[in-house]
């Protein structure tokens, strides 16, 4: 696969100069093609690859995700064709093989629901925190080798899976995102752990809880300004009670939330878990609305304040280094949010 995406690269390179450019668009019309010029990789990203795959597939993000090997090959004759007219050697070495094609399918076909589950990690719009550990399990699942992959897809899914691990294990705080996964209603019943760290989790939440102060409604009923207000008998100290009881009490109150949560049905995996749910039911839960507001603004990856750095090199360019870092941050902002 290696040399296959540097073949691939030089293939796109390629695609600068006007001779292979124009004749690429010929050939796609008279085979009833959408014009597509072959995009490179960029290897800081990892969805570009499948991106560059999809450019020699003819595939189209706005279609059905339908792309058949036989209309890859109707796309890569009409590569062929160009390269056959521009008439160099290292043109016509580009040449795709057939084999070529259907490994580039066959690889696609494997990295298409990997990139997109990591490009929902990469959103700031909605919640992230709360899908990290369903995401990753499902990662991991999909790069199982089975016995039906050929050797270069086991190759694949070996060294996805081995390298996602790796950099799994030595980035993600683990802690606070079992915790998001928790309080996102979407994925409560924990199914991304084993059973004894979702009792675990469960006790730390607990835990966590009690120690949230939390304004409960006074339901005393006020007073009236007609009555005269007489000064209250002073209540006898009942020998009895002690404060272990009202611990108790204070215990009991916090589990039965707990409890009442998890007896709650799940939401659909497409939900907002911030305005379907705890935005109506925060008063139901007093204490985890507090914990939810917590780690469910906890951003899964570091997608967004990227994307805030690209749009400062937009703003502060060679002809606006006269701005004020002030006015800097304020048009960042805005430029952010609209």
């Amino acid at each position: 696969i290696s040399a296959l995406r540097k073949k691939m690269r030089k293939l796109a390179r390629l695609g600068k100069f006007s001779k292979f450019k124009y004749a690429l668009e010929e050939a796609q019309e008279s085979k009833n093609l959408t014009k597509r010029k072959v995009l490179q990789e960029v290897k800081t990203r990892f969805t570009s690859t499948l991106t560059m795959f999809h450019s020699v597939m003819s595939f189209d993000q706005e279609e059905k995700k339908e792309c058949t090997l036989k209309k890859a090959k109707l796309n890569a004759s009409a590569i062929n064709e160009a390269l056959e007219k521009v008439g160099t050697k290292k043109a016509k070495k580009l040449k795709l093989r057939e084999t070529e094609i259907e490994m580039i399918v066959a690889t696609a076909q494997v990295l298409e629901p990997i990139c997109d589950m990591l490009t929902m990690l990469g959103g700031e719009k909605y919640v992230t925190g709360g899908i990290v550990l369903p995401y990753m399990k499902k990662i991991v699942f999909l790069t199982r080798v089975e016995e039906t992959d050929p050797k270069f897809i086991g190759d694949l899914k070996s060294f996805i899976n081995k390298d996602f691990l790796q950099r799994c294990r030595a980035n993600l705080n683990f802690d606070l995102l079992k915790k998001a996964t928790f309080l996102d209603a979407r994925f409560k019943t924990l199914k991304s752990l084993e059973p004894v760290q979702r009792e675990l989790l469960k006790n730390e939440i607990l835990m966590e809880m009690e120690t949230v102060k939390v304004k409960l409604p006074n339901k005393e009923k006020p007073q009236s300004e007609d009555h005269d207000v007489r000064p209250k008998k002073r209540k006898r100290i009942s020998l009895e009670s002690d404060d272990e009881e009202s611990a108790s009490e204070g215990d009991l109150s916090v589990k039965k939330e707990l409890d009442n949560y998890l007896d709650e049905p799940k939401l659909k995996e497409d939900s907002d878990p911030l305005l379907e749910f705890w935005k109506q039911k925060a008063s139901n839960y007093p204490r985890l609305s507090i914990l939810a507001r917590k780690y469910l603004c906890v951003q899964a990856s570091s997608t967004p304040s990227e994307r805030v750095f690209s749009k400062m090199g937009d703003v502060v360019s060679k002809k606006r280094n006269k701005l004020t870092p002030e006015h800097t941050n304020e048009t960042i902002f805005l430029a952010s949010v609209l």
